[in-house]
């Protein structure tokens, strides 16, 4: 269950949308690339310190119901601590 989520097990998804308008019809195709890390992937990140605290910034600032929505209501305060520690 996601209350019981720990920061080790916890993952980063990041999105990369694109736009592009296709040649010959004029469509205009729209793709998204989903990518999934663990999160213990970013202590070896040459910038680790700096994104981990802005990640932990960004979990700060979400309300109650954006916490729900996300499933984090229960884990926010243990990933912060892990993000902030990296």
């Amino acid at each position: 269950s996601k209350e019981g989520l720990r920061p080790e097990h916890a993952f980063v998804r990041v999105e990369r949308q694109t736009l592009r308008k296709m040649p010959v019809s004029g469509d205009i195709l729209f793709t998204i690339r989903i990518h999934h890390d663990p999160l213990l992937a970013l202590s070896a990140h040459p910038e680790a310190a700096g994104i981990g605290q802005s990640m932990a910034a960004q979990l700060m600032a979400l309300d109650h119901d954006q916490l729900a929505y996300k499933g984090l209501s229960e884990s926010r305060d243990r990933l912060v601590f892990r993000l902030n520690s990296l």
